[in-house]
């Protein structure tokens, strides 16, 4: 029976170019290895973790669930997905389902229609002088800014 060399012998016998070789060949394994690594803490902190975000958006709310988070009635709810505002999806003759991601945006647009950015307010600003632009500018009419959106559109 040989001998049986260690590790070391081995290394030692190796010429130059071979030893830069392996550790060209060694380095490439370990950064595999660190990529499949995190892979796979990634994928555990899926599975161990609550649902993920994308999961949620996807999620189907009922139009009860829908007027609550809105604080709105359910006739309401209901006449927002009839009228086509509040994109839902109709299951059966009498079910309907908004999906989370349609009400976000939903709600998100509502809140940009009621809170122009700043090139509306300068329009306004620039408006012609008209009877009652120096309340609207100065905020003296008292309101829902929807209101004071329209009377200002009225006057420019």
């Amino acid at each position: 029976m040989k001998p049986q060399r260690t590790v070391a012998d081995v290394l030692d016998s190796l010429d130059r170019a071979t030893v830069l070789g392996l550790i060209n060949y060694a380095e490439h394994r370990v950064g595999l290895y660190k990529i499949i690594l995190a892979l796979a803490h990634a994928r555990l902190v899926r599975l161990t973790s609550a649902p993920s975000a994308t999961m949620d958006q996807d999620q189907l709310l009922t139009v009860p669930e829908v007027a609550r988070v809105l604080k709105v009635s359910h006739p309401r709810a209901y006449e927002l997905c009839r009228l086509g505002m509040l994109p839902s999806v109709k299951l059966g003759e009498r079910q309907v389902r908004v999906r989370r991601h349609d009400l976000n945006e939903y709600v998100q647009s509502s809140q940009s229609r009621r809170y122009p950015q700043a090139d509306a307010q300068n329009t306004r600003k620039n408006a012609p002088p008209g009877p009652h632009s120096q309340h609207i500018r100065t905020g003296g009419i008292v309101g829902s800014h929807g209101f004071v959106m329209t009377l200002a559109q009225c006057i420019e």
